[in-house]
């Protein structure tokens, strides 16, 4: 238990699961990031993240007004709250059933959708009566799921992104190799934390299969900060690339 690099390990569903309705139902209005972003003790910190992230990334998403969001491991909503009005269509699902109230919640417009579902349970019946999808986020969730469910949830998504489509996929990664977590114990959290954080040629590795270079063209990893302290670790780095799937736009 603890800090682990270089090895492969399996997450316990039930600790991650039960870390996330810790943090819904903590969720403070005053600091809504906080329950997604975490920097409990810097909360400052997570409001310039979310800033910079939605400045970078919405304008690369290329919305027209037309398009069919998902978004998956969507939290509180904090994507589509910023894209409600820019979309035809938001779907989020993610795995706590507490965190999911508190998107309906703040997310009321009717064009926005939420189930709690986690990746097992999303499958192409369920995703073919959602879309297809023009545009599908992945915004910091890969790090709670086993090498199996990265593998399976790629690969379903790339079936289900529409030509012409967007895929935007950020996510904290290893500076040096894989490095897992397991019950460590976060005193800024106050709780025990769980996560893999994977190397971007891991990451590259799988995304090469799930979207074969004949059908998707997939940009290469790169820092989503250029202030390298809002990082705030010195082990982890956030990076994010964009998956584009070849044909024409519906």
């Amino acid at each position: 238990m603890g800090r682990i690099k270089g090895e492969q390990v399996e997450l316990s569903a039930a600790a991650v699961s039960d870390f996330f309705e810790k943090r819904a139902r903590a969720f403070d209005p005053a600091k809504p990031l906080a329950a997604v972003l975490y920097q409990d003790d810097h909360p400052e910190i997570a409001r310039e993240r979310d800033r910079i992230e939605r400045d970078k990334i919405t304008p690369l998403l290329h919305l027209t007004g037309q398009e069919r969001l998902l978004d998956v491991g969507c939290g509180i909503g904090r994507w589509e709250q910023a894209l409600a009005d820019r979309i035809a269509f938001a779907y989020g699902v993610d795995a706590s059933p507490s965190l999911i109230e508190l998107a309906r919640q703040l997310c009321p417009q009717a064009n926005l959708t939420f189930d709690a579902y986690g990746v097992d349970d999303l499958d192409d019946e369920l995703l073919a009566g959602k879309g297809p999808f023009d545009r599908i986020m992945l915004s910091g969730i890969l790090i709670y799921l086993n090498d199996g469910q990265v593998w399976r949830l790629l690969h379903l998504l790339g079936r289900h992104l529409a030509p012409g489509g967007l895929l935007y996929l950020r996510e904290p990664m290893g500076v040096t190799g894989r490095l897992s977590l397991l019950d460590h114990w976060s005193d800024e959290l106050k709780s025990s934390y769980n996560a893999i954080y994977r190397a971007p040629e891991e990451l590259a590795a799988v995304m090469a299969s799930a979207f074969p270079a004949a059908d998707f063209a997939v940009e290469p990893f790169q820092p989503l900060y250029d202030d390298a302290a809002l990082n705030n670790r010195v082990e982890t780095q956030q990076r994010f690339c964009m998956v584009h799937r070849r044909g024409e736009v519906r």
